[in-house]
């Protein structure tokens, strides 16, 4: 019986406790706001003591929240760190030494990540884009675009003809202008938010706001400039068959894209070859690519090829010239000639209509040929070359035409030696009786100064000889350079007579017929004064002592 009632009482004391244990009654609920806005957690129990906690998207767990111990939390500001997006919040209700969780509640963040802003090429169609996570899209309401220009206030944009989507997720520019860049774009959102919020700061959440707005960071509209090519002719020619060069300006250092009559891209680089063998032009057209865009096309070119023109023909270079003589080489090109030194040149010479050598030499015995080559260029198209060629000739030799001698016009003087009768007998010849010298003879010359000057001699004018001249030449005496000392050798007196026989001398039989003619060579006059330096004679120091003979 006592264990029944023992039995009886332990069910009567859980019971008891049973009603003692809080209550909830309204458990927290998931709350959708604007990020930064605050946002307050609710619960109703039957009272106790209690303890909220979080647990944040990278936390292992629930962590309590210190000094949240109140039947309402109010988590502000919303986002960052500490209260992110997708955080669970709970709260423990204590009484009676027991204890209940409540439900977990998370907080959703409206949110604008950013404006998706490209580089945008000039003349083109572009678009700026707003990024919002995944997971609050359902929560838009509206959007705004916004527009400062040139540091001016933030306006609500409309659409024009350059911009288009100002009230979509998209803001799209259309043939960008470059007038535009620098342009401050934002964009606002209006957020829907859950019923029970706290934007005004009500503790019980009276406050009904529908919606949030959020407003982007302001990015720059960046317009990327492309030059249109120019083209420095409106025509570019060549020959038939072989490659035309077409060019474009202004690209560089940017590329250049090359489109046919078709819109069909061929080329790219500032000039590319073309290659026809059609006589009608054809037309092309550029476009400038620079940091991924592309440039308007520029107002186009044309190439078109022509026939070749035929080698030029000599048209009045003389076949040979004379040595020392001017050369001027002569073509049928006339102003399209194009002057080469050799067949194989790639570079010419001259473009001239003609080309001239001055003072061609000929040093040599023998003629030798000097020659030039020539093409003609009619409409950028050059023709085969061909070769004029002058004989130079060599010197003739001098002819030397010898002076004229006059005849003598005077009769010629005959110089006829006497006829000299040889002698028959011997002759006798008696010398005279001589007295020997008895004394000495001094002889003492005369003092002579040296000569201390030379002496002008001014010869003077000799004309030259112009007729033949009779020269009669005597022998040359060498002239006495020092005194003499001469000693008379001692004659003994002749004793006896002395025969002295003549030699015998035939006489002349026949006259001189013809005298001879001496032609003395031409003298030229004396030009300037001689310097004659006569030698220095030393005067004599002693007489000289002649001993005469005896």
């Amino acid at each position: 019986m006592k264990r029944y009632l023992y039995l009886l009482c332990c069910i009567l004391s859980f019971f008891e406790t049973l009603a003692q244990c809080p209550e909830i009654t309204k458990h927290p609920i998931n709350q959708t706001d604007c990020e930064g806005n605050s946002i307050r957690m609710l619960i109703e129990s039957t009272g106790g003591n209690y303890q909220w906690e979080k647990k944040r998207p990278n936390d292992a767990d629930f962590k309590t929240i210190a000094g949240a111990t109140r039947d309402n939390y109010q988590i502000y500001p919303t986002g960052g760190a500490e209260n992110p997006n997708g955080t669970l919040y709970r709260v423990r209700v204590n009484k009676n030494a027991c204890e209940i969780v409540s439900n977990s509640a998370s907080i959703t963040l409206n949110t604008i990540e950013s404006i998706i802003n490209p580089l945008i090429c000039e003349r083109s169609n572009s678009q700026l884009r707003v990024v919002i996570p995944d997971h609050i899209q359902a929560n838009i309401k509206s959007y705004q675009w916004t527009r400062s220009i040139n540091g001016g206030p933030f306006q609500d944009m409309t659409d024009d003809g350059i911009f288009s989507g100002t009230k979509n997720s998209e803001l799209v520019i259309q043939q960008a202008p470059a007038n535009i860049d620098a342009h401050k774009i934002k964009i606002r959102v209006e957020f829907n938010v859950s019923q029970n919020n706290d934007n005004e700061g009500s503790l019980q959440n009276l406050n009904q706001t529908e919606t949030c707005p959020r407003t982007s960071n302001e990015v720059s509209i960046q317009i990327k400039t492309s030059p249109i090519p120019t083209h420095s002719s409106s025509l570019f020619k060549g020959c038939l068959n072989s490659p035309i060069s077409v060019t474009s300006n202004g690209c560089y250092p940017y590329t250049t894209f090359w489109y046919n009559s078709s819109n069909e891209k061929i080329a790219e680089g500032a000039k590319f070859s073309y290659s026809s063998n059609e006589l009608s032009p054809n037309t092309f057209k550029a476009t400038c690519y620079k940091n991924g865009c592309e440039s308007l096309v520029s107002k186009g070119t044309s190439a078109q090829a022509y026939p070749i023109p035929s080698a030029p023909q000599n048209a009045g270079t003389p076949t040979s010239i004379k040595d020392g003589s001017n050369l001027v080489f002569k073509a049928s090109g006339g102003t399209n000639n194009i002057w080469y030194l050799n067949e194989s040149d790639l570079t010419a010479v001259s473009t001239a209509t003609s080309i001239t050598i001055k003072n061609v030499q000929n040093t040599g015995s023998t003629d030798f040929y000097i020659s030039r080559w020539v093409s003609q260029k009619v409409n950028e198209c050059e023709g085969p070359k061909s070769k004029i060629e002058v004989l130079v000739l060599a010197k003739e030799p001098e002819i030397v035409i010898p002076p004229v001698v006059e005849p003598v016009k005077e009769p010629v003087v005959v110089i006829v030696p006497p006829v000299v009768e040889p002698i028959k007998e011997p002759v006798v010849v008696v010398p005279s009786v001589v007295e020997p010298a008895k004394e000495p003879v001094v002889v003492i010359p005369p003092v002579v100064e040296p000569v201390k000057e030379p002496v002008v001699v001014i010869p003077p004018v000799v004309e030259p000889v112009k007729e033949p001249v009779i020269v009669i030449v005597p022998p040359v005496v060498e002239p006495i350079k020092e005194p003499v000392v001469i000693v008379n050798p001692v004659v003994e007196p002749v004793k006896e007579p002395v025969v002295v026989v003549p030699p015998i001398v035939e006489p002349v039989k026949e006259p001189v017929k013809e005298p001879v003619v001496v032609v003395p060579p031409a003298v030229e006059p004396a030009k300037e004064p001689v310097v004659v330096i006569p030698p220095v004679v030393e005067p004599v120091k002693e007489p000289i002592v002649i001993v005469p003979p005896v």
